[in-house]
């Protein structure tokens, strides 16, 4: 028989050299390849056998990358070089750079800036005082917006002259932390709305009847407020106990070193005398959440979340003493 022949059986041999040389040849220059046994996926569809090899022998660079052509199939790659192949593993040894966005970051829960505006003349806003500077100048919170009221037609003493306090105090217990109606009666030179208040009443006419506020003339024609004046004035109430009580105006003009020379208020014993119309009771503020008490010399007084109180209540503050 031929096929048993020896030389017969070279010539096959070469035959079959020659046949898988190019292959053997060009898997070993290109990576390899792996053949692939036909299987059925899990949606029921065959794929035939096939080979599974890489020009370089990685797995981002197959045959389906484009300008490589299988050459089991003779069909051209059509996916980026650059696009790793879905079964890519991803790299857990590198940080992930953040992401960069054009918008600037919001701070999460942050408080709206307040607006502080003036009313226009002849308009009434309704809302909460949350702040007395003094006897005659308060703050109007509405919605998210402050506005300035100095009370029109009065003037309180000024906060270091006597009675200053006092007038403070009075319009804090009838304002702060209230609901009131301001009607606006324009605006004053520091861009402050002139207004009338109301709370239980004319706050504007109260503070003068109790003398703890002055009838401005200069500025104001009021009957109302002069006949109250004019009573206080009578029954020497408030500050029209005094003397020779100083109008706040004249106060803020006196020359320097005559303001630096009179007479301050001096706390009073802290047991009054009898008599009415006397400012000899020492006022004293509590603060709710630490019990400490302060005088009225004290920047917690009227200050803090509390309430007034008696010279012997609390805990004595360190700072003013008590």
């Amino acid at each position: 028989m031929l096929t048993k022949h020896p030389f017969y059986r070279v010539v096959v041999l070469l035959l079959a050299f020659a046949i898988l040389a190019p292959s053997i040849g060009f898997a070993k220059g290109s990576g390899g390849s792996v053949h692939v046994k036909g299987y059925t996926r899990k949606d029921g569809t065959y794929v035939a056998p096939h080979y599974r090899s890489a020009p370089d022998g990685t797995k981002s660079n197959n045959w389906s990358t484009k300008g490589n052509v299988n050459p089991y199939t003779g069909k051209a790659g059509t996916k980026s070089a650059d696009t790793p192949p879905a079964d890519t593993p991803p790299a857990t040894d590198t940080p992930t750079p953040p992401k960069v966005s054009s918008k600037p970051k919001s701070s999460p829960r942050t408080t709206p800036a307040i607006e502080k505006a003036t009313i226009p003349k002849g308009d009434t806003l309704e809302g909460r005082v949350v702040g007395v500077t003094d006897g005659d100048t308060l703050t109007l919170l509405v919605d998210k917006t402050q506005y300035k009221i100095r009370l029109q037609g009065i003037d309180a003493p000024e906060k270091n002259q006597p009675f200053g306090n006092q007038s403070k105090k009075a319009l804090s217990e009838k304002v702060f932390q209230k609901t009131v109606k301001v009607l606006s009666q324009g605006q004053d030179k520091y861009g402050r709305t002139l207004g009338i208040v109301y709370a239980d009443g004319c706050v504007n006419t109260a503070m003068v009847k109790e003398g703890l506020a002055w009838h401005y003339k200069q500025y104001s024609g009021s009957k109302t407020l002069a006949t109250a004046e004019e009573k206080a004035r009578e029954v020497k109430t408030g500050l029209w106990a005094d003397a020779n009580p100083i109008a706040p105006w004249d106060w803020r003009h006196k020359p320097k070193p005559l303001a630096e020379s009179a007479p301050s208020e001096q706390p009073a014993p802290a047991v009054a005398p009898e008599g009415k119309g006397q400012e000899t009771e020492k006022q004293f503020w509590i603060t709710s959440s630490s019990g400490k008490r302060h005088n009225s010399s004290c920047r917690y007084y009227e200050n803090s979340k509390g309430h007034h109180c008696g010279p012997n209540d609390g805990v004595a503050c360190k700072i003013c003493g008590g």
